[in-house]
This record gives C-alpha cells, sequence and structure tokens, in this order.
C-alpha cells in the first residue's frame, strides 16, 4: 500500500472515532436532559423493565399486562422515549401523538402509540421540533396516562366480480399496537 493510501485509510478511521465519539456525547447529554425533566416529575421511568419481564418470560404482553404497569388510577407519571408523529386540534383542545416502535424484540414485540392532550404553547413547541427534525423527531416526555387500550382494526371484503371472483380472501391478524392516552407534562429534545 501506497503511503498516501496509508494515510488517507488512517484519516478516514480517526474521523469515524471522532464522530462516534460525537454522537455518543450527544445522546449521553441528551439522556442526562431526560433524566434531569423525569426527577423533577418524579416520572417512573421502569415502566419498561416490567413489559420486558413478561418479554423474557416467552409471555405475550396483553392490555392488562399495559394496564397494569400504567393503572388508571395514578396521578404518577412516566417518562417515554417516543417519536413525534401528529399534532392536532380537536374540539379547542390541543393533541401531541407519539410512537414508541417495538419495544421488546421477541416474537410478541408491540408498538405504543401515545395520543396526550397538551397546551397551545406545546404543540408549537413541538411544531418547531417536528419542522426542524421531521425525519428523526424523537423527544423524551413525561406524561401521566389515563388509560390504555389495543387498537383494532376492520377491514371489508368486497367481491371482485369485474374479473369472474365472487369471494375475497382477507388475512387479519391481531394488532400488536396499544393506544395510551393522557396528557403530556414536558419534553425535551436531543441537542
Amino acid at each position: 500500500m501506497r503511503p498516501s493510501h496509508l494515510l488517507l485509510v488512517v484519516l478516514l478511521f480517526l474521523g469515524c472515532g471522532h464522530k462516534e465519539e460525537a454522537v455518543s456525547q450527544r445522546k449521553s447529554q441528551f439522556e442526562a436532559k431526560a433524566s434531569e425533566m423525569a426527577s423533577k416529575y418524579d416520572a417512573d421511568e421502569s415502566w419498561v423493565k416490567s413489559l420486558a419481564k413478561c418479554d423474557s418470560l416467552g409471555l405475550p404482553i396483553t392490555t392488562l399486562h399495559l394496564q397494569q404497569t400504567f393503572p388508571e388510577t395514578t396521578a404518577h407519571p412516566f417518562l417515554f422515549y417516543a417519536r413525534l408523529d401528529d399534532l392536532y386540534k380537536q374540539d379547542d383542545k390541543h393533541f401531541a401523538a407519539f410512537v414508541i416502535p417495538a419495544f421488546t424484540y421477541s416474537m410478541f414485540g408491540v408498538s405504543m402509540y401515545l395520543e396526550l392532550a397538551c397546551t397551545g404553547e406545546q404543540a408549537q413547541e413541538l411544531l418547531k421540533v417536528k419542522r426542524d427534525r421531521w425525519w428523526f423527531a424523537d423527544v423524551a416526555i413525561v406524561a401521566r396516562v389515563d388509560g390504555v387500550r389495543k387498537l383494532r382494526f376492520s377491514f371489508e371484503a368486497v367481491p371482485d366480480c369485474y374479473e369472474g371472483y365472487e369471494e375475497a380472501y382477507i388475512e387479519i391478524k391481531p394488532s400488536r399496537v396499544f393506544l395510551v392516552k393522557g396528557e403530556l407534562l414536558d419534553f425535551c429534545e436531543p441537542s
């Protein structure tokens, strides 16, 4: 290998190392901000561990598991790491919708869709996050949970008489998405 090629390889390797270090440092700063926010609200961060325990036992996570994890009778807030999905206004109330992709990695992995009431100011701040980071709007949020249910989907099949078929075949798989409703208390975004 020529010396100039070796120098190029070394520079590329060093550049990648610095980039990884910068990403790691930003991630640590974000986690520190999120932890500080969780402490401020005394938010529960352990809910993921209780669901991971079900997963490690090979159990499918049910609505009852989530209802026990997020009891409706508690005003205690929870910390979530989620991706901002949507913002909307309905009946003079603002809402922010977040997605938590599959948080368990077995065949029973489930996702959560958080639909949280928020203030108009929070909606405007989140709109800036979505506009600035539209491709990757991950945030840490503190929220109170009012209820949990499994999303149900329905389909309608109409026979395709035009092509000569009289039946339509549809396979419906059970949903692995849970809808979590509540109230957004606070959020922070990565630096």
